[in-house]
């Protein structure tokens, strides 16, 4: 079996967080965010589906993805409002990529 993502977390503070398993053996892995390249697609990619009527800029408190669920984008400001997109209208190909890019530090 593969590495099956249960949630990923992109924290505002500089680190990359998932949560799974790899057959049998669960998986908790942080990585510093400045080590990933592969990390600014997924973030543009949420960021992508901001409603119309939030101002929020492209900084996050934290971003969570929920696979199979959906994603929230947390501002960094607490103006603005965080929002959910589902996961299926996520970009899965940047989303494996980057998990690839966690597992392999």
């Amino acid at each position: 079996m593969a590495f099956k993502l249960n949630t990923l977390h992109i924290f505002g503070y500089g680190e990359v967080q998932i949560i799974g398993q790899d057959d049998d053996v669960k998986i908790n892995k942080k990585v510093p965010s400045s080590l990933m390249t592969f990390l600014q697609p997924v973030v543009d990619n949420i960021y992508s589906f901001k409603p119309s009527d939030s101002n929020s800029p492209n900084e996050y408190y934290t971003i969570n993805i929920f696979a199979d669920l959906f994603s929230d984008y947390i501002p960094q400001d607490s103006v603005n409002k965080s929002w959910r997109t589902q996961y299926a209208e996520l970009d899965q190909n940047a989303i494996d990529v980057l998990v690839a890019e966690v597992l392999a530090y």
